[in-house]
């Protein structure tokens, strides 16, 4: 009995040694393969974040006010980042023709503005010109007038002498 016991007793400690092998075994094969695992996923992610990380840096940049509106991202995918991408460059597109149209619309306001002020600069001279003419109409006027005055009273003294004339030759043919 002691020796079936013995025979067993070695049975069951070989099959602990076998079992505890194989239980690391086991654990040594789980962690290579989260391991590797981990390692897969890490890539995938990379490989499919560094598109939107590619638009996000991009519209910061544009957040930031430091943006090229003539650059565009290059992703050429087929998924929901490429049309991602291709809406991110059709917003650029329309900014950038948004705002070619106003530094258009900004030179068409720059010019006439400037023709504005020319205008305004010769209607300030054409005004003083006129203003000098109507002084000098006023002053014109008024030296008629006093010449017409002069002419009224030398029209009356020559009248009163033709009137004393015509008095003393009717005394001196009486």
């Amino acid at each position: 009995k002691t020796e079936k016991i013995d025979a067993m007793s070695v049975a069951q400690s070989l099959g602990n040694t076998k079992a505890n092998s194989l239980l690391t075994y086991f654990i040594i094969i789980t962690l290579v393969f989260i391991f590797i695992s981990a390692l897969i996923s890490y890539a995938i992610n990379v490989k499919s974040l560094k598109p939107i990380k590619e638009v996000n840096d991009k519209i910061e940049e544009l957040a930031n006010k430091e943006g090229d509106l003539t650059q565009r991202l290059s992703i050429n995918r087929n998924d929901e980042i490429g049309e991602l991408a291709n809406n991110f460059n059709a917003l650029l597109n329309s900014l950038q023709h948004l705002m070619g149209d106003i530094l258009q619309k900004g030179k068409v306001v720059s010019e006439q503005t400037l023709t504005l002020t020319n205008s305004a600069e010769e209607m300030v001279q054409l005004s003083d010109t006129v203003t000098k003419n109507v002084q000098n109409a006023a002053e014109i006027s008024s030296e008629q007038e006093q010449g017409n005055k002069r002419n009224i009273e030398s029209i009356t003294k020559i009248m009163d002498s033709v009137s004393e004339i015509k008095d003393y030759s009717s005394l001196v043919s009486d």
